[in-house]
This record gives structure tokens, C-alpha cells and sequence, in this order.
């Protein structure tokens, strides 16, 4: 699987044939030779928290099932995205072509390219993430090359954790580096299922309840103080568990620092904190920002906020250890 380094952005696909001008006849007809002509482009009402070189080549999947009223054999279509701003082409590894006549085919897209690991109707995809990943899939259509498929959405199934750590210069000698803040039992192995008897909204995204403590990408090293404007941002990326986030369902995180909050005996053992106050749970296409003030008095204050990918609620608490 294409692994990732950054959090994302949202990204929209148009699939349409090329255009006819306009003095000449749409056919009646479907023709085997029309060819399935597709563009790419990046949303601009979105912002990436941290650059996702969507302006770079980007490669994408789609699962194909032809005749679906009588078919069950998905097939898997690679495509890559031209690099720009924009819409830019996409380019399949092979030509698609639209069926004879006026028989359907079904298109879902899906990000990133993985294989078909059940290629009968339903089709599955698995994904085993390690929280430097970002999911995406459309919703299933059906085309016709005389009824041609529509714009094509890619939409986040993960959401968003951001982590910054505070503390004043005091606080800083107290404590010391970050050594590393951990996820305690992410759901790490997910299932995005294909069923062409659900063509209305996203593939569903599954897990089978498999866990592991995931490590924050790009872990701030360092405290900033409150007052600096741009501090160094680590994120993971996270399947949206049932209620993550609140007192139904805390997240759980170890946070590992130079000293134990004295400036002098050395940490071994990590923090645990809970994270228990976002408001609704963590949801696909959210983004939150965890911040983790640590205090002169040998505490760790946590605050959670909904971050720009995303607006919505916010809320703060006290930690102690």
C-alpha cells in the first residue's frame, strides 16, 4: 500500500466522455469503442494542515463491475492523476471503454491503490493502517455510453488527530524533549466493501477489531510556548471508532518526556492521558487538534478543538496523572 506522509486533503474527480459540440447529435446508441475519458482536480474550498502534494502525480484506483444485473466479477482499473492545479487528466494503466449499446457498467473510486482481495460481488479492499494513511472512496455509479457517468467525489473515511505540546520555558526545563505519544489499541485493519446492490452512498469502511498502539507522526520534539504562532504540528490518521473521543469511548495516549515533570528523574514510564471531550466523537472528513499543555505543577492539561479541515465543537479539561 502507498503510504502517505502528510494529512490530507479532499479530492474531486469528474469521469465524463469527452464532449460533443454542440451541433453534433448525442447518440441514441451505446458504441464498444466509446472510450471512459477521465479529469482530476483538488477541492478549493479545503485546507491542507500539512502539504499533501496533491499538485504531484497522484495514483488512484477504480473497481469496475460490467452487466451488474447479471455479473458478479469486479475487476480492479489503476489510474494516475496529472501533476497540476486543477483539473488534469487522469491516465489508465489500460483504455476503458464504455459497453455496446445501452448496457451499464458501475464505477467506485478509491484511494490508495490496493488490490481487490475478493473480486466476487462484494468486492473487498483491505487496508492495514499504521496512521500515516489517508482513505478515500466515491460513491458507486452506474454509465452508460449514452447516459454517461457524473462527477465523481473522493471523500474521507479516516479523520484527523493533530497534536501540539505546550509549556512555558519552566516548564520546558521541568519536562525536557518529547520522547514519543502514543495511541493506546487503534483499529488498524479495515475492510472498504464493494456491493453493487448498494449503489447510493460511500462504501461501507469495516474492522475487524484488530489493535496496536499506533506511534504520532511527526511528534513535536520540543514544547512550544503559547505564544508562538506556528508550532511543530504531529498527526495521526484514525478509523472514527463509535464515540472516540468521550466518555463513552476515551482515547488513550502515552506520553513519554525526557524527565518525570522535576527537571530531574528521568521518565520510563509514560503518562497515560484520556482524551474524553470532543463533542460528538471523532467522524470521517473531521480534523481535531489535541493540545497537551504540560504545567510547572506536574500535570499535563489537554484541550480539544475541531482543527480548520473541519469546523465544529470544541472543549478543554485537566489531566491529572
Amino acid at each position: 500500500m502507498k503510504v502517505m506522509k502528510f494529512l490530507a486533503v479532499p479530492l474531486t474527480v469528474g469521469l465524463f466522455m469527452a464532449s460533443c459540440s454542440e451541433d453534433e447529435a448525442r447518440p441514441e446508441q451505446g458504441d464498444a469503442s466509446k472510450k471512459i475519458e477521465l479529469k482530476a482536480g483538488i477541492g478549493d474550498e479545503t485546507r491542507a494542515v500539512i502539504d499533501a502534494d496533491y499538485d504531484l502525480p497522484l495514483e488512484l484506483s477504480f473497481a469496475r463491475l460490467d452487466r451488474p444485473a447479471t455479473s458478479n466479477a469486479w475487476r480492479k482499473i489503476d489510474g494516475v492523476r496529472a501533476a497540476g492545479s486543477g483539473n488534469t487528466s487522469i491516465g489508465f494503466t489500460t483504455e476503458e471503454n464504455y459497453l455496446p449499446a445501452t448496457e451499464t457498467s458501475v464505477l467506485v473510486g478509491y484511494y490508495p491503490q490496493a488490490p481487490l482481495t475478493l473480486s466476487t460481488n462484494p468486492a473487498l479492499v483491505v487496508y492495514t493502517i499504521t496512521g500515516d494513511e489517508d482513505l478515500m472512496a466515491t460513491t458507486m455509479q452506474e454509465g452508460k455510453s449514452n447516459d454517461e457517468f457524473d462527477l465523481f467525489t473522493f471523500k474521507h473515511l479516516l479523520g484527523q488527530l493533530q497534536f501540539k505540546c505546550l509549556g512555558s520555558a519552566e516548564a520546558k526545563t521541568k519536562w525536557g524533549n518529547i520522547r514519543s505519544i502514543k495511541l493506546k489499541n487503534a483499529k488498524t485493519k479495515l475492510t472498504l466493501t464493494f456491493d453493487k446492490g448498494q449503489i447510493d452512498g460511500l462504501p461501507p469502511l469495516t474492522t475487524d477489531g484488530s489493535v496496536q498502539d499506533l506511534a504520532v507522526n511527526q511528534v513535536p520534539t520540543e514544547m512550544s510556548l503559547t505564544s508562538v504562532l506556528d508550532p511543530q504540528i504531529g498527526y495521526l490518521m484514525v478509523y472514527p471508532d463509535n464515540d472516540m473521543g468521550t466518555n463513552q469511548a476515551p482515547i488513550e495516549l502515552e506520553v513519554l518526556t525526557t524527565y518525570n515533570g522535576d527537571g530531574v528523574t528521568p521518565m520510563s514510564t509514560p503518562r497515560t492521558i484520556q482524551i474524553q471531550n470532543i463533542s460528538g466523537g471523532v467522524k470521517a472528513g473531521q480534523s481535531h487538534m489535541i493540545s497537551l499543555t504540560f504545567t510547572t505543577s506536574n500535570e499535563i492539561w489537554s484541550e480539544s478543538t475541531i482543527a480548520p479541515w473541519k469546523p465544529g465543537n470544541s472543549g478543554s479539561q485537566v489531566i491529572r496523572p
